[in-house]
């Protein structure tokens, strides 16, 4: 049995995250294994533009804005697959270490302040298979209180989505 044969014999969707290849011959031998794998529900591609994702050869989308081999055999490959695929993008991902600023961090309680970018429109507190566990819409507020009290004890993505941007930062409950 094949690897992906085992993993579709579990009866659990599958869903490809953080996605990078970084190699010169790309995704020509494994996107057709996850596409035609019909337990396979979603791939995610972590980044695409050069210089902008933290593999130096897995961009699909150089720094002047030119498609490499990569992304024009794979957006070929789609179109002439039976495959149903619904392609989208996010924003821009910023890791910026200055804004977002938590504590306290780690938390004990579940409880924790952030401090926000003044355009902030929403946070989210994710655990580590990407569910939301908190959602919290904002409107011009550049400080927050936020309660996650009573989620296990763990690694939680507290996610801050503004006009222009995603930004990401680590928060730990004890």
């Amino acid at each position: 049995m094949t690897k992906g044969r085992v993993l579709e014999a579990l009866g659990l969707p599958i869903y490809i995250s953080e996605y990078d290849v970084d190699l010169s011959d790309d995704n020509q031998q494994q996107f057709p294994l996850f596409l035609n794998n019909s337990a396979v529900k979603g791939i995610t591609l972590w980044g695409y533009q050069q210089n902008a994702i933290w593999k130096p050869n897995a961009y699909l989308v150089d720094g002047s804005g030119n498609e490499r081999p990569a992304l024009t055999w794979l957006k070929n490959y789609v179109a002439t697959s039976n495959i149903t695929c619904n392609p989208t993008a996010t924003q821009n991902i910023v890791t910026d270490k200055t804004a977002g600023f938590i504590y306290p961090n780690p938390t004990l309680t579940g409880e924790f302040t952030i401090n926000l970018p003044a355009d902030t429109k929403d946070v989210n507190v994710l655990d580590m298979s990407g569910r939301i566990v908190k959602q919290v819409k904002l409107s011009g507020v550049t400080i927050a209180n936020i309660s996650i009290e009573g989620v296990p004890a763990g690694v939680y993505i507290v996610q801050i989505v503004n006009n222009r941007n995603y930004i990401y930062k680590k928060l730990i409950v004890k």
